[in-house]
């Protein structure tokens, strides 16, 4: 049998909060059991093996971005343990490293030489990316001035360029609306294969749906259900409290019966559901 490409066992991580920076000092230096600790994560266990594709669902707070700030090796878990086989993209904000007072254009050739790539490739790419990303009339405007989204699906494609053997996505899919989440799905979708991992947090169900076939609900700390994904988005629904207010039922003519990365259809309903970041 396979080893599992990401292994966790036991992973438990606390916050301690405090109301002032007195009471850190007071607790930092002199020992005394000043603020408030939270527990982030409890006890979460799992193991995905290659080529799966894992959505991970929960409301704001559950713990899912400190998960994968661990498994990124971002921050350390206070117990447990995890272990990673295989080549590692890590996107926790498509946006991550980019001048906001640089212009797109400039932010793409710094970003693509700190990939590692030569001057000719990233030219060769550059229009491309900037036509994909609808870009061609603000490239040239500070990214500080850019509209929602539009910095995101540029470091979208600069993320996704390479295909590591396993990719970790942290609310990956936010690039202003629906005719680019089309776009963008689809692009991933052919991108990975039988050998490629991924493992994502949920902020649109349909996009979940659209790539991945396993889903783990993660409520308070705990992993609650680990499953088929649509058994898991079942499963949130019902049983993890949202705090988000409800919105109207949805049509069953979701995104994903339009996806297609020539289709740019502002109509198509979206299932934005009740998930957190």
């Amino acid at each position: 049998m396979e080893n599992p490409v990401i292994s966790v066992s036991n992973i438990s991580k606390s916050y301690r909060y405090y109301k002032s920076n007195h009471q850190r000092l007071q607790h930092l230096i002199l020992g005394m059991n000043t603020g408030r600790t939270a527990k982030v994560l409890r006890d979460v266990s799992f193991e995905i093996n290659r080529g799966e594709k894992v959505g991970l669902l929960g409301v704001v707070g559950s713990g899912r971005t400190t998960l994968m700030e661990i498994l990124s090796g971002t921050i350390k878990p206070d117990g447990g343990k995890f272990r990673i086989n295989g080549d590692l993209t890590s996107v926790m904000d498509n946006r991550l490293g980019f001048d906001n007072g640089l212009s797109g254009r400039e932010n793409l050739h710094i970003m693509g030489t700190i990939l590692g790539w030569p001057e000719k490739t990233i030219s060769e790419k550059e229009q491309s990316y900037i036509e994909f990303a609808k870009l061609e009339k603000i490239i040239d405007q500070p990214v500080k001035l850019y509209p929602k989204g539009a910095a995101a699906r540029l470091g979208f494609l600069l993320n996704t360029e390479n295909r590591p053997d396993i990719m970790l996505f942290d609310d990956a899919f936010s690039f202003g609306g629906t005719k680019y989440d089309l776009k963008f799905i689809s692009r991933l979708q052919k991108k990975l294969d039988e050998n490629n991992t991924l493992l994502m947090t949920i902020s649109n169900i349909s996009v979940g749906r659209a790539l991945c076939d396993r889903g783990i609900v993660l409520h308070r700390g705990r992993i609650c259900f680990d499953g088929p994904y649509q058994e898991a988005v079942d499963y949130f629904k019902v049983n993890c409290k949202s705090r988000k207010k409800k919105k109207k039922e949805k049509t069953e003519d979701d995104l994903l019966n339009n996806l297609s990365a020539e289709k740019e259809n502002d109509n198509v309903s979206e299932d934005n559901s009740d998930v957190g970041i």
